[in-house]
C-alpha cells in the first residue's frame, strides 16, 4: 500500500498537470526506478520516452522493467542530465519534461530546462520551496521558462505537503546552461544575480 501511495498515485498525480498530445517525446530526468515516467507511458503508450538516470544499476532495473512489460519507443539514457543537456539531438526536443523529487527546484530548473522544447512543459514533483524566490525568479529568466502553476496536494491525512511546479519553455535556454552539477549546486548563477 505504501509503494501504490508514495509512487504510483504520486506520478498520477503529474496528469492533470500537462498537455497530452499523441506521440509527443517525453523525458524523464532522474527517472530511478521509473516513477513517474513508466505510469505515464502506460497510461499514454504512444509517447516517445526517454528515460534518463545516472546510476548503471537502475538503468539496467529500467531495462528490465521495459522488456517484461513490453514499453515500446523507450530510450534509456544512462548518463548525467547536465551532460546530455549539451547534446544537439536532446536539446530542446521534448515537449515533456518529467522529474519527481531527486534535487532542490533551482537545481531541477536548470537541468531540465535545456531538454524543453519552445512551448513544451516541465513537470516538478518537489517538497515546500527552500530557495530564496528572488533565486527561483532570477533562474527562470535566465534558462528561458515561466511558472505556469503550482500544484500542492497531500496523499493522506498524516502525509506531508507536496508541490508539483509546472514550468514552460518561452525562450531557447543560453549554451551554457547546464553547467556542471558543481557550480548548479553552488547556487549562483551566470545571469540575473541580482538579489542573492
Amino acid at each position: 500500500e505504501e509503494i501504490i501511495r508514495n509512487h504510483f498515485i504520486d506520478s498520477f498525480k503529474c496528469y492533470a498537470c500537462f498537455q497530452y498530445t499523441h506521440g509527443m517525446k517525453v523525458a524523464d530526468i532522474g527517472s530511478g526506478a521509473g516513477f513517474p515516467g513508466i505510469p505515464v507511458k502506460i497510461v499514454y503508450p504512444e509517447i516517445e520516452l526517454s528515460l534518463i538516470e545516472v546510476s548503471k544499476k537502475k538503468t539496467i532495473f529500467l531495462e528490465h522493467i521495459c522488456s517484461t512489460l513490453g514499453l515500446r519507443n523507450v530510450k534509456i539514457l544512462n548518463n548525467r542530465a547536465e551532460i546530455l543537456g549539451k547534446q544537439g539531438d536532446l536539446r530542446e526536443s521534448f515537449q515533456l519534461v518529467l522529474s519527481r523529487a531527486f534535487a532542490p527546484l533551482g537545481i531541477l530548473l536548470e537541468l531540465t530546462a535545456p531538454f524543453i522544447s519552445l512551448g513544451g512543459q516541465a513537470v516538478l514533483h518537489r517538497g515546500e520551496l527552500k530557495e530564496k524566490e528572488e533565486y527561483v525568479e532570477g533562474l527562470l529568466k535566465a534558462l528561458g521558462v515561466v511558472i505556469e502553476k503550482i500544484e500542492t496536494y497531500t496523499l493522506g491525512p498524516k502525509e506531508r505537503n507536496r508541490t508539483i511546479w509546472v514550468v514552460k519553455k518561452i525562450s531557447h535556454t543560453p549554451a551554457e546552461y547546464p553547467r556542471t552539477y558543481k557550480k548548479i549546486s553552488s547556487g549562483g548563477f551566470p545571469r540575473f544575480t541580482s538579489g542573492l
